[in-house]
C-alpha cells in the first residue's frame, strides 16, 4: 500500500491482529510499520547499489512527524547511494547482544533471566555469530523441525525459541537491531501436551505414603541411637515431633495444593494465614509474576500448624545445611519412588495430579483453573478428559 504520509494519516492507523507496513508516495523507500501492539515506527527499506536491501530504524512516529521522517530518509539514501553503510548495529550478533546487553537486563529484570540465557546458549550455538537480522524465521523453522524429528517435545522447542525470540526483540525495542526478523514465526502445536498428565493411582498414592512413614520411623530410630552419646544429647528428640523432618509435610502441602515446586520452596511462614486457612504465593516466586491467594484445607492447616512448631526458622521448609529457602530434595525423592515402585512420576507430576483430583471430583475448570493460578483456561483444558461424566449429565438433561 502507497499513499501520501501525513499526520492526520498517521494517527487514523489501527492496529491489527498482525502488523503492517504502508510505503510513502513521495519517498517510496519510506516505510510506516503499525505493530499489532498499536506502536507506530518509520523505517527506511531501500537497495544497495550492489542490489542487496538494507533497512533501518528511523524513529518513533509518536515523536518524529512525516515531513521530518522523509528528511531523515532522503539524507540516508544518499549515504546508500555512496555505498556507505548506514550503520553497525545491524552487524550485531547474538553472542555479542548476550555478552554485551541483554544478560545483564535480563539477570536484573527477569524471573529466569539466566535460565533463558542458559537455553539460548545451549541451543542455538550454531547462530551465535550471526547477525541478528540475518536470523530468520526459515532458519528457525529447520531448526526446529530438526529437534523435533529428533524427539525433543514441541512444549521444549517452543520454550528455546520462546526465549530466543526474547531476546531479539528487546534488541529491537532497544534500538539495536531495526527489525524483527521472527515476529511471524508461529509456534509448534503441542500436541504431546496430553501425555504429560501423570497422576497417582490410589494404589500408588498409598504405597508413597507408607514409604514415607517408613522412612519417618527409621530417622526417629536413628536420631534415639544417636542421642544415648552423651555428647549427642542436644540433638531433638524425635518421639515428641510430629514429623521427623520436613519432607513428609513438604510432601503433604505439594499434593494438596499443586503449588510450584520454586514457589514452594521459597514459602515463608509469613506467606502463611493460620487465621484465614490460606497461602500467600508471592509476586516475586510466581511464575506469572502475580501474587495469589490459595486457600488450605484440613489436611494443609493440620500439616502446617504441626510442622510450624517444629519449624523455628523464616522459610516453612527451610535448607537443613544453609537454613535459607530450600533448594534440592532429589536424592530423597527418587529414593522414595524407587521404593514405593512408582515409575515416571516427577515433581512436577505432583501439581498435575492436584489438578486431576479437583476435575475427578467434578470441580469445575474454572475453579481449577484459579487454583492453579494458570494465567489461561486453555492450561487448565488439558485436565478436562478426566471428567467424562460431566459431558454425560449434560446430555442427559436433553432426557428429562
Amino acid at each position: 500500500m502507497n499513499t501520501n504520509l501525513t499526520i492526520a494519516f498517521v494517527e487514523r492507523q489501527k492496529p491489527r491482529e498482525k502488523r503492517y507496513d504502508i510505503r510513502d508516495k513521495i519517498i517510496n523507500e519510506l516505510i510506516l510499520r503499525v505493530e499489532s501492539s498499536g506502536k507506530k515506527t518509520y523505517l527506511l527499506d531501500c537497495k544497495k547499489p550492489n542490489g542487496k536491501r538494507t533497512s533501518l530504524k528511523i524513529g518513533d512516529a509518536s515523536i518524529v512527524s512525516p515531513s521530518q521522517a522523509r528528511e531523515i530518509a532522503k539524507e540516508k539514501l544518499l549515504l546508500v547511494s555512496q555505498g556507505i553503510e548506514l550503520r553497525d548495529k545491524d552487524k550485531m550478533t547474538l553472542r555479542k547482544l548476550l555478552d554485551s546487553y541483554y544478560r545483564e537486563w535480563a539477570v536484573h529484570n527477569h524471573k529466569n533471566g539466566n535460565t533463558a540465557i542458559g537455553m539460548i546458549e545451549k541451543n542455538f550455538d550454531d547462530f551465535m555469530d550471526r547477525e541478528l537480522t540475518d536470523i530468520k524465521k526459515l532458519d528457525i523453522e529447520q531448526w526446529r523441525t530438526k529437534k523435533l524429528n529428533s524427539g525433543v517435545k514441541a512444549a521444549t522447542v517452543n520454550r528455546y525459541i520462546s526465549a530466543l525470540r526474547g531476546a531479539i526483540h528487546w534488541a529491537y525495542n532497544n534500538d539495536l537491531i531495526s527489525d524483527y526478523p521472527l515476529a511471524t514465526l508461529k509456534k509448534a502445536k503441542e500436541t504431546d501436551s496430553q501425555q504429560k498428565i501423570r497422576y497417582l493411582t490410589a494404589e500408588e498414592r498409598t504405597r508413597l505414603f507408607e514409604v514415607i512413614d517408613e522412612r519417618e520411623k527409621k530417622l526417629r530410630a536413628a536420631r534415639a541411637r544417636s542421642r544415648q552419646h552423651s555428647n549427642r544429647r542436644y540433638l531433638q528428640d524425635l518421639s515428641e515431633c510430629t514429623f521427623a523432618d520436613f519432607f513428609k509435610p513438604l510432601i503433604i502441602v505439594a499434593l494438596n495444593t499443586g503449588i510450584r515446586k520454586t514457589a514452594l520452596f521459597s514459602l515463608k511462614w509469613e506467606d502463611i494465614d493460620f487465621r484465614a486457612e490460606t497461602i500467600t504465593l508471592r509476586a516475586e516466586t510466581a511464575k506469572s509474576g502475580r501474587s495469589s491467594i490459595l486457600p488450605m484445607n484440613k489436611v494443609v492447616f493440620e500439616t502446617l500448624k504441626e510442622w510450624h512448631k517444629q519449624s523455628k526458622g523464616e522459610y516453612v521448609f527451610q535448607s537443613p545445611e544453609t537454613g535459607g529457602p530450600l533448594d534440592n530434595c532429589k536424592k530423597t525423592w527418587t529414593a522414595v519412588l524407587k521404593a514405593a515402585d512408582i515409575k515416571n512420576f516427577r515433581w512436577h507430576d505432583m501439581r498435575h495430579d492436584f489438578a486431576s483430583q479437583l476435575v475427578m471430583k467434578g470441580v469445575d475448570l474454572n475453579t481449577v483453573r484459579e487454583l492453579m493460578t494458570h494465567s489461561d483456561i486453555k492450561m487448565t483444558l488439558r485436565y478436562a478428559h478426566l471428567a467424562p461424566e460431566k459431558k454425560k449429565s449434560a446430555v442427559d438433561l436433553l432426557c428429562e
